[in-house]
């Protein structure tokens, strides 16, 4: 019988024991329902309604943006790739040289012009001023050499628009009325013979 009074007293202290352990678990169990309630609300808050919009949707539109957004710039890559070879093509390289063809035939009107691209092809255009009359000729260029013979001038004109040495385009004229013009032809005599 003893051993059952013990029990009886010790029964009552794990009684208590386990009464204050459920009371703290409890405690934690409804701190922990709490957090997760505060995170679900939030969560909903932020994934159900964005400015109007369901957040969802909002994701999914911009990773269609984005989507589009690539594909536009590779569209865009591949357009200025096709830009680049097309351009390879066009006149890249100019040089011109200016001389007098004929001692007795009026100032440097005779020029050889030298029209490049990328590959060194084109031509060369030479017009030759004989005081009353003018010729002009063409001669292809293939890889910076032409078939034809060329003179020193077209020569010339050839090494200028392979070198790294860009030619000087000149400024437009500036648009100017007839009065104007004869104006200033008067006022700084353009037209005297000069000594």
């Amino acid at each position: 019988m003893k051993w059952i009074e013990q029990i009886g007293s010790t029964g009552a202290g794990i009684f208590l024991g386990l009464v204050v352990v459920v009371l703290v678990l409890t405690l934690l169990v409804g701190s922990l329902y709490l957090k997760v309630r505060k995170l679900d609300n939030a969560y909903r808050r932020t994934f159900r309604k964005g400015r109007g919009k369901y957040l969802e949707q909002l994701i999914l539109e911009s990773l269609s943006d984005m989507h589009e957004a690539t594909q536009a710039s590779l569209e865009a890559t591949a357009k200025v790739r096709e830009l680049e070879a097309g351009m390879a093509r066009c006149i890249q390289n100019v040089g011109m040289v200016r001389y007098r063809a004929f001692q007795n035939a009026g100032p440097d009107l005779s020029f050889s012009l030298a029209l490049l691209d990328a590959n060194r092809d084109g031509m060369v255009l030479t017009n030759i001023f004989g005081g009353t009359n003018c010729s002009m000729y063409s001669k292809p260029v293939k890889d910076g050499k032409s078939e034809f013979l060329l003179s020193l001038e077209e020569k010339e004109a050839l090494e200028i628009a392979m070198s790294d040495k860009p030619m000087k385009i000149p400024e437009p004229v500036k648009k100017t009325s007839i009065p104007s013009l004869i104006a200033s032809v008067v006022t700084n005599n353009i037209l005297a013979p000069k000594n």
